[in-house]
């Protein structure tokens, strides 16, 4: 209630930091305009107490933790373009500290940070060349963190972390080999870690992490060897972390998300029975997520919806029963409660589009020509403004305009996978599947001029 020009600097730089510690209980709470509202005012007070004294270094860095907070509160809110300006901020103070003395590691560590959070940025909103640049940069300035003190097991996370992003955004890219080739680092690093420090849950979190992104990716590639292994150590490390803790619900959807990759596994070497019993499980678990009141429940949507999803794609792989169309129609109706979270949500424009082609698929197998056509199409309209970057999006592109009988294009975008090494199994089997239609009637010369 003072005047902040009646306050002495110590009692102002406290005042800041409540503000942000509270802004930071807010945005956990989920209340994102209290939070941005602490940390404009933390910010506020910041600012006036480096521009008092702005040879400090501390109130420098000060200044950069508020527009950290600032850029952080809005990229929880789902605002990317406005978190943009105060993770730009935030890189110009760790600059200007590194330059101030190159020897403070914790400045570096800062000024990695800066470019991990713009990176991060850069890679949701589909920006994946800058996003690679800005990991790249990181990467390198955690390495030398390493190479300078090799004991300190902070500096060795943290080059695992971003190990990992910058994985996925080559993955993205389509540099499926090279980002292989990261993820395995990143799982030997946080492995010899996790070994360290047992007892350590984020750690061995992060070895389960590492496992299911190199099973992917190994899987992209159409490599089938050790991805077993993989997924199980997940699952083991998963059960673990559970059986700890049984009411962290972060250790609950771990579970659940390791075992659907078991169940895509097993789709893909054509064990059925495991894959229904693992659904079994995942989807205990997924309901048991779902029974507990949150103000946000799209995470646990999703997982419920990628395992309905699954099960449709079992039964269909294994023709082990029918599936009634209102089984389609319920887990569209699931995926229509879901929020776009992201400009650039393609995680759920996949899953998605990949209804669609099963829908598609089931159809023709009952010569409804018309109804397999229209979602064929659905499909392909649904990641057609993707395909530049992604190689999952690309895929389904291949396939629906293979179904379509595109062909000229379907083999532009097969030839383009093959470059980048894709061979997913969901892809290599759905691009061979029989469409079905070819041993159907022909159509009246009315429904021929419509198709």
């Amino acid at each position: 209630s003072l005047d902040p020009a009646d306050q002495t600097n110590d009692s102002l730089a406290q005042m800041a930091l409540s503000l942000r510690q509270i802004g930071e209980i807010r945005i956990s709470q989920g209340r994102f305009t209290e939070g941005q509202d602490a940390f404009r005012r933390s910010m506020e007070l910041t600012r006036s107490l480096y521009e008092r004294d702005p040879r400090l270094d501390q109130r420098l860095f000060d200044l950069g933790q508020s527009y950290f907070w600032m850029g952080f509160a809005a990229h929880r809110d789902g605002q990317f373009e406005a978190a943009r300006e105060p993770f730009r901020r935030y890189l110009d103070v760790s600059e200007t500290l590194v330059q101030r003395d190159s020897n403070r590691l914790d400045w570096m560590l800062e000024l990695s940070y800066a470019f991990n959070n713009l990176g991060t940025l850069d890679q949701q909103l589909g920006e994946l060349e800058s996003a690679r640049l800005r990991f790249q940069r990181s990467l390198e300035i955690k390495r030398q963190l390493v190479n300078a003190e090799p004991q300190q097991l902070l500096w060795q996370n943290e080059l695992a972390d971003t190990l990992a992003w910058l994985a996925d955004t080559e993955a993205a890219l389509g540099e499926l080999h090279q980002a292989a080739l990261h993820q395995e680092q990143r799982l030997m690093l946080s492995s010899r870690l996790a070994s360290e420090q047992p007892s350590h849950r984020q750690l061995q979190r992060s070895v389960g992490y590492a496992s299911l992104a190199l099973a992917r990716l190994r899987l992209s590639l159409g490599q089938t060897d050790g991805v077993a292994e993989l997924i199980e150590r997940s699952v083991l490390l998963a059960d673990q972390r559970r059986q700890s803790d049984p009411a962290n619900l972060q250790w609950v959807e771990d579970a659940a998300r390791a075992r659907l990759d078991r169940v895509r596994y097993a789709v893909f070497v054509d064990r059925y029975a495991e894959a229904f019993r693992w659904l079994d499980e995942a989807e205990v678990l997924a309901e048991q997520l779902l029974a507990i009141p949150e103000p946000e429940l799209d995470w646990a949507i999703r997982l419920r919806s990628r395992a309905h999803y699954l099960r449709l794609l079992v039964k269909a792989r294994s023709q082990a029963s029918s599936i009634p169309s209102d089984e389609i129609h319920l887990l569209r109706q699931r995926l229509a409660q879901l929020s776009d979270s992201s400009p650039n949500n393609r995680y759920l424009d996949r899953l998605r589009a990949r209804v669609w082609i099963l829908e598609g698929d089931l159809a023709a197998r009952s010569c409804e020509s018309r109804r397999a056509r229209t979602a064929w199409r659905s499909a392909l309209n649904l990641v057609s403004s993707r395909v530049r970057q992604y190689p999952d999006a690309l895929a389904i592109q291949a396939v629906a305009q293979g179904r379509l009988h595109q062909t000229a294009n379907a083999s532009r975008s097969i030839e383009r996978l093959a470059d980048m090494g894709y061979a997913e199994p969901w892809y290599a089997q759905s691009i061979e599947f029989d469409r079905g239609l070819e041993n159907c009637p022909v159509p009246s010369g009315r429904e021929r001029s419509i198709h």
